[in-house]
């Protein structure tokens, strides 16, 4: 898990500090405020980070700290922070 993140952290900042919430904006397709189980599996293929389904779950249930299924952004940010 934490080399994960600390790979999708990796190709995040290589655009910069201020990155992290553009892409977060951009990955979140609908606008809802938060990326969905088909938002982050695309985010993990656009960052080149594949990985068998089970794992991609996996890493959306750690990150996703209030349980809902999504990852907001405070999630996103804090899952940035740990890796």
């Amino acid at each position: 898990y934490n080399r994960i993140v600390q790979m999708l952290k990796d190709k995040i900042y290589q655009k910069g500090a201020f990155a992290i919430h553009s892409h977060f904006q951009a990955l979140d397709v609908d606008r809802s405020g938060y990326l969905d189980r088909h938002e982050f599996k695309t985010a993990m293929e656009l960052f080149n980070l594949d990985m068998p389904e089970a794992v991609m779950n996996k890493i959306l249930n750690s990150i996703d700290q209030d349980r809902s299924g999504n990852v907001d952004y405070k999630e996103f940010t804090d899952a940035l922070r740990m890796g």
